[in-house]
C-alpha cells in the first residue's frame, strides 16, 4: 500500500488507524488472532493493516420524538 495510512492522533503514539483509513479491513488474512492490545482480529469485514485493529466507529442518531 503506497498511501497515507490515515493515522489518528499522531502527536503521541502508538499510531492507530483513524476513521476512513484505507488500511481498515484491507487485508484478507493475517497470521495473528489478536492485536497488540489483545483485541480479537478481525473486528470488521477484514483484517486491518498494522499492529492494532481500528476502533469501531459508530454514528448514532438520536430523536426525542415518536413517529406519528
Amino acid at each position: 500500500m503506497n498511501l497515507d495510512p490515515g493515522f489518528g492522533n499522531t502527536a503521541r503514539g502508538p499510531y492507530r488507524l483513524g476513521p476512513g483509513s484505507a488500511a481498515i479491513d484491507a487485508c484478507s488474512s493475517a497470521q495473528v488472532e489478536d492485536d497488540l492490545d489483545g483485541a480479537g482480529r478481525p473486528s470488521g469485514d477484514g483484517y486491518d493493516i498494522g499492529a492494532f485493529e481500528a476502533e469501531v466507529f459508530v454514528d448514532r442518531v438520536f430523536s426525542d420524538r415518536f413517529g406519528g
